[in-house]
């Protein structure tokens, strides 16, 4: 089973790479994907991933600012895979190579599966932390993804079966050691998201990762209800109905100290940065209608989604 996995890893590592070269190759006349090109050269002969040193001449390279202006097209360029989905992991280490990082230390929910969030920080930049799933399966794939990849230094790492309330967040990272000042929070729950993250008081990322309804539009501050057992596959509206819309996480995160700086060209995440944090030439507030995108994979416009879910309950924010 082990060795399927290592191929399909192997296989979509390949895929993802492709794609960006192609990216790169229509995109020759721009300095930095002439710089991607190289960097995906070097990720294709390091047959182990041990690409370190290739990250982190990226994120020199990322904190020159040079170039591009728009903010908005400056995150869009620096977005790439090598264990997410949505180009998490080279936005993260753009976001990183500005505000510096200060623990190395995280709490990551939603974990399962051979994609991660925070995977790239764990493997090539030793960052340590808390994952939560809530299934067996999730927790065995995870830690079998990490055992393979940094072997005993997954010791490093809390790797829990919880399932999340808003009630018993602030426990559950407290008890596996974390309070105070963590550099990054990842919040992927396909529920009640905006319930949760606003439960959570005993740690305070500087970066704050989460999920967002597309399918809710750019304008309208909504969330779904809180229910400890949320399940957005009960509802019969092809998974668009669950957590909230950009609005809404956006006005949380000011109430909580944070502004928004970017949503994924695949219209999944948002990324918040402590208000405290911005800078005032390369890290700015984005409002939620510059920096939203539709989801890439649900047919439609958002007009039509947010039609298709309008008989179900939502809460205004």
């Amino acid at each position: 089973m082990k060795a399927i996995k290592r191929k399909f890893n192997k296989i979509m590592a390949e895929f993802r790479n492709f794609r960006y070269l192609m990216r790169a190759l229509r995109n020759l006349s721009n300095p930095q994907y002439i710089f991607d090109l190289q960097l995906i050269h070097q990720l294709k002969l390091n047959k182990d991933w041990s690409e370190r040193n290739s990250q982190r001449q990226l994120m020199d390279l990322y904190a020159s600012k040079v170039g591009i202006t728009d903010q908005k097209k400056v995150f869009e360029a620096k977005e790439y895979k090598i264990f997410t989905q949505n180009g998490e992991d080279g936005i993260l280490l753009y976001i990183f190579s500005l505000i510096g990082i200060k623990t190395g230390k995280f709490v990551d929910f939603g974990c399962g599966g051979f994609s991660h969030n925070t995977a790239n920080l764990v493997i090539n930049f030793n960052w340590s932390g808390l994952y939560i799933g809530g299934t067996d399966e999730a927790i065995r794939e995870t830690k079998d993804f990490f055992s393979e990849r940094i072997g005993e230094r997954i010791n490093t790492l809390q790797i829990q079966k919880q399932w999340i309330t808003k009630d018993n967040i602030n426990s559950i990272i407290e008890n596996a050691g974390l309070k105070g000042t963590i550099d990054l929070l990842s919040v992927d729950i396909d529920s009640s998201d905006y319930w949760i993250w606003e439960a959570i008081n005993v740690i305070s990322p500087n970066v704050v990762l989460v999920e967002y309804n597309a399918s809710f539009g750019p304008y309208k501050s909504v969330t779904v209800p809180y229910k400890f057992d949320f399940d957005p596959y009960e509802y019969n509206v092809k998974k668009w109905y669950h957590g909230a819309s950009l609005q809404a996480m956006t006005k949380l995160g000011k109430q909580k100290g944070y502004s928004l700086v970017y949503c994924d060209s695949n219209g999944v995440n948002a990324f918040f940065v402590k208000t405290a944090l911005l800078l005032e030439d390369s890290l700015k507030e984005m409002t939620p209608e510059i920096a939203y995108n539709p989801h890439f994979q649900r047919e439609g416009p958002y007009e039509e989604q947010l039609a298709f879910i309008s008989h179900l309950p939502v809460i205004e924010i």
